[in-house]
């Protein structure tokens, strides 16, 4: 759910610290993946971390967090302000707080969600999160 365009943007960032970003899209060809289809995408794809802004759909659903622990993938989640999450801020999210969620994905020791905010970076395991979710709380 990242918009297009911050792709390459975000790619050119990445590539300063010697790290690959794609978008889905070129990856399937196609708008729209349904989220069930993420998990395996990314596994074909060798993806290590997904980076999404979809919190209601994808971030909630413990089916999804399931499929990417056992596919041993990372979550990053943008969790948007009350304004409309535009292209500028979902760059600043992100590059701003690069270092960090660089740092928490290399030091995790298990697939590791990660709450994305402007203020700053959650970590939280894909683990806890299914467990959590398993006795009825709600997501951070």
């Amino acid at each position: 759910m990242i918009t297009e365009q911050v792709a390459p943007v975000l790619a050119a960032f990445a590539g300063i610290y010697g790290d690959t970003m794609d978008h889905v899209v070129p990856l399937t060809g196609k708008m729209g993946t349904p989220d069930g289809e993420i998990p395996a995408l990314c596994r074909r794809e060798q993806v290590d971390t997904l980076i999404s802004v979809n919190v209601k759909d994808f971030g909630a659903r413990k089916v999804y967090f399931q499929a990417l622990l056992d596919s041993g993938i990372n979550a990053v989640i943008l969790r948007a302000p009350k304004q409309q999450f535009n292209i500028n801020l979902q760059v600043s999210f992100i590059t701003g707080h690069y270092t960090s969620i660089k740092k928490m994905l290399i030091a995790a020791t298990e697939p590791t969600l990660l709450s994305l905010t402007h203020s700053g970076v959650r970590e939280r395991s894909l683990k806890e999160l299914s467990e959590e979710l398993e006795v009825g709380r709600r997501l951070p």
